[in-house]
């Protein structure tokens, strides 16, 4: 195991090796060390909706920013990402109707391809839904979905081709520092000198604060997941679909027979 690096990334989901990959790219030299195994986290647990659709600005900017990476994915990073642009409906009852707007407008103005649309709209873009309550929706017709799975290990190959070293089955016991430096990181591998550590844990991550003394106010909630098979005469492929009212969101699934 490499015992200095320019960067230490911690966690091995879709975000640790996007910046293995990124940082690499830009030509440092990286070590991503992960505990279990790539996509053991929330990566590998997520529905992988790519929207737009966020209620504050700076995180629909990083969302429109990275839209065409996961739309030229094979051409822009290598590999793929499983990503189906099968468009995304948000509904929203009436007394949500003016914050959707007022999302709408932001997102528009940010320069994604969304607009507000009545329930009638609604209903000859997705004959499916039932819209008992709904006044409202956001539809983005070029959003979708990616595959988890397939977008992390693609940015862990690139990275790995540009230099980068990932470490599996690696756990981070510490953080050195001084006063005022990070100086490296203990692992259950030995420490790994380095200036910079990159804390990508996911839900693990205010564990990884409290080791230089960082509150990191990441609060952890269980959600329910289930796969639901249509009927066949009903199959085809819909849009991702998120119900503000209920809570619920729901996205095709392209690979079950």
């Amino acid at each position: 195991m490499p015992t200095t690096a320019d960067a230490v990334v911690i966690g091995g989901g879709v975000t640790g090796t996007s910046l293995a990959y990124h940082l690499a790219k830009a030509g440092l030299r990286i070590v991503l060390v992960e505990k279990k195994h790539l996509c053991a986290g929330g990566t590998g647990k997520s529905t992988a909706v790519v929207r737009m659709h966020y209620e504050n600005e700076p995180e629909t900017r990083m969302a429109w920013a990275s839209f065409r990476t996961y739309a030229h994915f094979a051409d822009i990073v290598g590999g793929n990402c499983g990503f189906v642009g099968c468009g995304v409906l948000w509904l929203v009852d009436h007394e949500s109707v003016e914050k959707l707007k007022a999302n709408v407008e932001m997102h528009r103005r940010v320069g994604a391809n969304a607009r507000v649309v009545t329930p009638q709209e609604v209903k000859e873009i997705e004959p499916a839904c039932v819209l008992d309550g709904i006044a409202m929706g956001a539809y983005e017709p070029d959003s979708g979905y990616a595959d988890p799975l397939l977008t992390t290990f693609a940015f862990a190959q690139r990275a790995k081709e540009l230099g980068a070293d990932l470490r599996e089955g690696v756990t981070v016991t510490g953080v050195r520092t001084t006063a005022s430096r990070i100086q490296g990181v203990q692992t259950s591998n030995g420490v790994i000198e380095t200036p910079i550590v990159i804390n990508a844990a996911g839900c693990w991550a205010p564990t990884l604060g409290h080791m230089v003394g960082v509150d990191i106010p990441i609060i952890v909630q269980r959600n329910q997941v289930a796969l639901l098979r249509q009927p066949r005469e009903l199959l085809r492929r819909h849009c991702v679909v998120a119900d503000i009212r209920v809570g619920m969101y729901f996205r095709p699934e392209e690979n079950v027979a």
